[in-house]
């Protein structure tokens, strides 16, 4: 998964990229004839220099200390041509997304007469998917490869543990949910309550739950998680108006909490201290505006003074967010997404394949 982020045309984290390293080192270990790196970047629609992966190809040569051609015409035959007439063996394809079939395939009416999905299913007679943020899409290079020959990878493996340990761990657990609208995270939630010791539910989710949305979640309330909710914070009526503060019971019809106040704050703080695993999912706060990040700020400094404490963040904005600091965390997921599906269900469309 290198599906990083770009700003003004500069890779603003490499995270993904240095997550995907232990797999890769260790397939060019067993001198392969040839390696194929694919992996999409943004949502592009067609082809756009914007969104081309050559981008990362300085990182990754650099990371690897070995030469990586650029296979910049795609799911196409001038590929094949391509990969035919060369003498490197270790190869970087172009954004699988500048083609559609990347996530349209299941539903093309004749896949099988497709160049593109004809293409990539002759790049390799191994494949090997490492790309956990990407395993919850049922997309082409996720589940459309039909090789016989097929295996995750270690970054796959280390996420599984991680979120694995959150929900089957015998140790006290402790799940700090923040991020958006609560019904994104029912299923979640819901899991959770039934393996978590404590739910503590804070930043946008407040906004659904005061507005009485809560129904749908009140039921979870009766499972075994103790559950407790964020008590006040910043409000405004829009993220470019002045912030208020406001405790959540007297939050004004018209404003929405956008950061956690220091009271929820304390309590948070007081409640890390009794459980030995923390699961933070989702920021407390707007992190990227400089009125509503101080909440989530206080939480990354909390939890790195309990350093004796097995921390583990989900992905997304909220990994992003973390690895802006000097942290020594457990583990950082690179999928917000796909964690929080797994959490849910238990599985991902894009691991089934590995299980047979």
């Amino acid at each position: 998964d290198l599906n990083v982020p770009v700003t003004n045309n500069v890779v603003t984290s490499d995270y993904r990229i240095i997550s995907a390293l232990p797999t890769i080192k260790r397939i060019l270990r067993d001198n392969p004839k040839r390696l194929i790196i694919m992996s999409h970047l943004g949502r592009p629609t067609g082809i756009d220099d914007s969104k081309s992966l050559k981008i990362v190809l300085p990182i990754l040569k650099k990371c690897l200390n070995i030469d990586i051609e650029f296979l910049s015409n795609g799911l196409t035959k001038n590929t094949l041509t391509q990969l035919k007439e060369s003498a490197n063996n270790v190869f970087l394809l172009e954004n699988l997304r500048f083609h559609d079939e990347e996530t349209r395939y299941n539903k093309m009416e004749d896949p099988d007469n497709n160049e593109a999905i004809s293409v990539i299913r002759s790049l390799g007679n191994h494949y090997v998917n490492d790309a956990f943020g990407c395993l919850h899409r049922d997309h082409l290079s996720i589940n459309g490869l039909k090789i016989a020959e097929k295996s995750y990878g270690f970054l796959v493996n280390k996420e599984l543990n991680a979120l694995n340990n959150v929900t089957n761990s015998r140790d006290k657990t402790l799940a700090i949910i923040g991020g958006g609208k609560i019904q994104d995270k029912l299923a979640m939630l819901e899991k959770l309550s039934q393996k978590v010791d404590h739910i503590f539910i804070a930043g946008g989710n407040i906004n659904s739950i005061l507005k009485n949305e809560q129904s749908n979640f009140l039921p979870f309330c009766n499972n075994k998680a103790e559950i407790s909710f964020m008590i006040d914070g910043l409000c405004a009526t829009s993220l470019e108006s002045n912030p208020s503060y406001s405790l959540s019971e007297n939050l004004p019809v018209d404003m929405n909490f956008y950061d956690m106040g220091m009271k929820s704050m304390n309590i948070l703080r007081e409640l890390i201290k009794n459980y030995d695993t923390i699961f933070w999912n989702g920021t407390l706060g707007v992190v990227e505006n400089d009125n509503y990040k101080q909440g989530s700020d206080m939480l990354v400094h909390i939890l790195m003074e309990n350093n004796e404490k097995n921390v583990i963040i989900g992905g997304g904005d909220t990994g992003g967010f973390v690895n802006n600091y000097q942290h020594n965390f457990n583990h950082i997921s690179t999928g917000g997404g796909a964690s929080i599906e797994y959490i849910s269900n238990d599985q991902l469309v894009g691991l089934i394949q590995f299980m047979s």
